[in-house]
């Protein structure tokens, strides 16, 4: 098992959130799920995703991929997101 960790800035978290949850089926197929989701106290357009992912290199296919950018993009994403690949430490 593998954790991606993303940092995404949003124009408006309720439509990038909508937009987020209908790509679910998506992700599902990449082995790709969803553990935590915050947003920043002190900047709520600024959010923080834990995800769980099966498999690194599908994990990689799909967040830079340009069917993902461009709906990030339709979804208010400012930049591309900050990503980090994890690994258990063990």
């Amino acid at each position: 098992m593998f954790h991606i960790m993303a940092r995404i800035k949003v124009t408006d978290f309720d439509a990038w959130k909508q937009a987020y949850d209908r790509g679910r089926s998506v992700r599902d197929s990449m082995g790709i799920r969803e553990f935590n989701l915050w947003r920043n106290v002190d900047d709520p357009l600024d959010v923080v995703l834990l995800l769980h992912a099966t498999h690194v290199a599908k994990a990689r296919a799909y967040f830079e991929s340009e069917e993902l950018a461009q709906r990030m993009a339709a979804a208010g994403v400012e930049e591309p997101p900050e990503v980090v690949y994890l690994s258990d430490s063990n």
